[in-house]
């Protein structure tokens, strides 16, 4: 059982960086977006996956980017050491039903 006291939601959002981190992830995920229509010559009002390597290329420049975006999102924003005491309460937790 954990000797410190919870800790609360506002404080956990701080500690993902939250809601600077779901920012990042959006332009992230623009930014794979406008690299996938410009490495394929697109323009937005086409068909964005014409083909199979534009299909798969796409989904991952979109994806990447929003993962990459919250991921980066996190470390700027986020609370490194908030992120461990949240943590150490979800595992204090878990072995207290037990």
């Amino acid at each position: 059982m954990s000797s410190v006291r919870p800790i609360c939601k506002a404080e956990e959002q701080h500690a993902t960086g939250e809601p600077l981190a779901s920012f990042t992830a959006f332009f992230g995920m623009t930014t794979g977006i406008l690299t996938h229509l410009r490495w394929q010559g697109l323009q937005a009002k086409q068909n964005w996956f014409p083909n199979n390597q534009a299909r798969f290329v796409g989904t991952a420049l979109i994806a990447g980017g929003l993962v990459g975006g919250h991921i980066v999102g996190r470390r700027l924003f986020g609370n490194d050491e908030l992120r461990r005491l949240a943590a150490q309460h979800a595992m204090d937790a878990e072995a207290s039903k037990f």
